[in-house]
């Protein structure tokens, strides 16, 4: 007589096996994995745009469609590192201007995030880090009001270095770097592009770069324009070049609504999908979305 085969199954997947068999269909979606995404959708005047659903929004990993399970206004509290090299040294720019402008982009991401928690740090000279995310709401405005530097050069990619780390402590997985630099003071960066890229990509954070140019005497800088225009770009922020202190106040005030006005996109991979590129778009003409385009590993 032929032995009978009985399979002998591992303990986990008759686990599985179990849950499928007692779970309806949204509670097995429910038991996938799931990823999510902080992103910002703008007309075609730059404006935010509210309202938007699941419906709206397409996602795809190295062009491969994944299924979009949520969309809604983002909620989690924000952790945002204010970093900058205090501008000043030019007769267009003050310290006033940059304290106003950070003052402004503070107000109105409280308004908007109640519970947003802020470091401040500054890269002229060497990187110092003024206030925490465990700062209380008054030393981080005292902090502001007493911007001031006389040091001729800066080192960004320093400044965006020690910023990851910050954000990688951060308090609230919504974190963004605001960078407010100057190009006419000379830059002494001490690292490389692709290491700064890389831990930005690890601290899951989005940069939103403000560039200040003068009339004369900017300094060309390769590895700042690679870092602010593709670490903005693919980290889901994005990048202004400004030339006038009204230019500064009113491209914080900008970013400041442009974050606030994320949403939270989640999605679940498909299996087999890739790991390189994450696009996320959105229905309808005249449309950008502000998204991360990097996957984490």
């Amino acid at each position: 007589m032929t032995p009978s085969f009985r399979p002998v199954w591992p303990r986990s997947a008759l686990v599985v096996l179990a849950l499928a068999c007692t779970l309806g269909p949204a509670e097995i979606q429910a038991t996938r994995a799931q990823e999510h995404v902080f992103v910002t959708v703008v007309d075609d005047k730059g404006r935010p745009v509210p309202g938007l659903d699941v419906s709206d929004f397409v996602v795809q990993i190295d062009g491969v469609a994944q299924e979009v399970i949520r969309a809604e206004p983002a909620t989690t509290p924000l952790s945002i590192v204010l970093l900058t090299d205090r501008l000043g040294l030019n007769p267009n720019y003050t310290p006033f201007d940059l304290r106003q402008a950070l003052a402004d982009f503070v107000r109105l991401v409280r308004t908007g995030s109640p519970e947003a928690k802020f470091a401040l740090t500054t890269f002229d000279g060497p990187v110092v880090q003024l206030t925490k995310f465990t700062s209380a709401p008054g030393e981080l405005d005292r902090a502001l009001g007493r911007l001031s530097s006389v040091v001729t050069t800066a080192a960004i990619l320093d400044g965006v270095s020690e910023a990851t780390k910050q954000l990688a402590a951060a308090p609230t997985e919504r974190r963004a770097v605001l960078v407010v630099v100057s190009s006419y003071r000379l830059d002494q960066s001490s690292l490389r592009t692709d290491l700064v890229g890389e831990q930005l990509r690890m601290s899951k954070g989005s940069l939103w770069a403000v560039e200040v140019r003068a009339d004369r005497g900017n300094f060309t800088s390769q590895a700042r324009e690679e870092t602010l225009d593709a670490g903005s770009r693919m980290s889901g922020g994005t990048r202004d070049l400004v030339s006038s202190r009204s230019g500064v106040i009113n491209s914080c005030k900008h970013f400041a609504e442009l974050i606030v006005a994320q949403y939270d996109v989640t999605y679940a991979p498909a299996l087999g999908s890739g790991r390189s590129r994450l696009t996320v778009g959105v229905k309808g003409s005249g449309l950008r979305v502000y998204a991360p385009s990097w996957l984490s590993r």
